[in-house]
């Protein structure tokens, strides 16, 4: 295997997590317009059954805490980071079988020359410096873009179960009238 093949490779790799990581950061934004869509409805005066009253949730009591930890867990991670930390490290899941192109799976090793390793890429003495930043900073990425898309994830679960909760006293109110 020629060097610039080698190169070429984990380049395309770090390409693929860093165009990953950029869609993360748009779906996002647009999480965070969706929350504060419904929590600038939630002070809307209409009444009547339609698609924006069953959008804003039941109980406004419930949906608006609701909404602001959402988006505060949303604007999280989107906040700038040139390294990853090491906080959260539980949030990131470990995979039945490990995919060496997979940011989650990058993410989740001890290290990017422990990611190195597993790739296989034989790797000239010339060149093993530039791989190795080239690992580093393609593991890099692969933890901001593996937070970004779980703190989303997080988001969204956390929205709809708060958007179910928030039906929960109208539900039991209409019950009880019943009875």
């Amino acid at each position: 295997m020629s060097p610039s093949f080698e190169m070429s490779e984990l380049v395309n790799i770090w390409r693929e997590i860093a165009s990953g990581n950029r869609f993360g950061e748009t779906k996002l934004v647009f999480f965070i317009g969706l929350c504060l869509g419904i929590l600038g409805l939630q002070n809307s005066p209409d009444q009547s059954f339609s698609a924006a009253t069953v959008a804003r949730g039941g109980s406004s009591a419930l949906m608006v805490p609701t909404l602001i930890l959402c988006i505060l867990l949303a604007l999280m991670a989107l906040i700038p980071q040139l390294s990853p930390g090491k906080s959260l490290p539980f949030i990131f899941p470990k995979s039945k079988r490990l995919n060496i192109y997979y940011f989650l799976d990058i993410a989740s090793l001890n290290s990017s020359a422990e990611w190195l390793a597993l790739t296989g890429i034989e790797i000239s003495d010339r060149e093993k410096a530039r791989a190795a930043m080239l690992a580093d900073q393609t593991y890099v990425v692969a933890k901001i873009a593996a937070k970004k898309f779980l703190l989303l994830r997080y988001s969204t679960i956390i929205l709809c179960i708060g958007w179910v909760a928030s039906w929960a006293p109208l539900i039991v109110a209409s019950l009880r009238s019943y009875v």
